[in-house]
């Protein structure tokens, strides 16, 4: 049993009327028609479809599948099988006459190629392309030791100074050039911050904490009640009308009250 003082208040009568006629006109139909369109769909399936099928892979059984694996099966027997056995020794036979046709031309190869480095390859190896590799060497040494002497010089009397003057225009620029402009900039800098940013800053700040009052003032004197009486009317809305009304639907209908 409910609380007698949470107990909600009972339905206007005017209200709930009108809605079950509306639920009786509107819902009745629907759930009858939902009802027999159910049981039809289920007879169609039971027995129609059911019986369609089973039908239907019994003769695709009987007539396809039955048929084909004894058409494969009598194919693999007395085709298949018997060229395959005379494929493998056919191909036995031809390895056998390959194999000795590798080997033969293996073996010649092999005398050519001894032959060839007997008479040919290390003779020349040893009496022409090896005096050219020692004269090559000896004559890339000797351009080496006069390149690696050109650079030397090159680095001594063109690239020390050259880097030696770069080094005192460098030294002569920042001494007399770049810190004189860097202490002007600081000056600047620090003339323009005390002169400028700071009172700019100070003004901002101040102009923001002004705004700021004003915002607050009138949020606390204009918008805030406007907010709270409109948050007013909407609890009385749903608590004096949308709840009742939802109640009375869900009365109407058959369902269970909401927690």
């Amino acid at each position: 049993m409910t609380d007698p003082e949470h107990r909600e208040p009972d339905t206007p009568e005017w209200l709930l009327w009108p809605i079950r006629v509306l639920a009786l006109i509107i819902v009745l139909p629907v759930r009858f028609v939902w009802e027999l369109l159910d049981r039809c769909v289920t007879a169609v399936y039971r027995h129609v479809l059911v019986p369609l099928g089973r039908a239907t892979g019994w003769l695709l059984r009987t007539l396809l599948v039955v048929p084909a694996l004894w058409l494969a099966r009598q194919v693999l027997r007395w085709l298949i099988f018997p060229v395959w056995r005379v494929l493998r020794w056919i191909g036995g036979k031809l390895w056998w006459v390959v194999r000795g046709i590798l080997g033969g031309v293996i073996a010649l190869l092999a005398l050519v190629g001894v032959g060839l480095w007997s008479y040919l390859l290390h003779p020349l190896y040893r009496w022409v392309l090896r005096p050219i590799g020692v004269a090559l060497a000896v004559v890339l040494r000797a351009v080496r030791v006069r390149v690696v002497a050109a650079i030397r010089v090159v680095y001594r009397r063109v690239l020390v100074p050259i880097g030696q003057g770069i080094a005192w225009a460098w030294w002569f620029s920042y001494r007399r050039i770049l810190t004189p402009i860097g202490h002007g900039l600081r000056w600047v800098g620090r003339l323009t911050y005390r002169r400028v940013l700071r009172p700019a800053g100070l003004a901002i700040a101040g102009s923001a904490r002004v705004t700021g009052i004003a915002l607050r003032w009138t949020w606390r004197h204009t918008l805030g009640p406007v907010f709270e009486a409109v948050g007013a009317a909407g609890r009385w809305v749903r608590a004096e009308v949308l709840r009742p009304a939802g109640r009375t639907v869900r009365a109407a209908l058959g369902l269970p009250p909401s927690s």
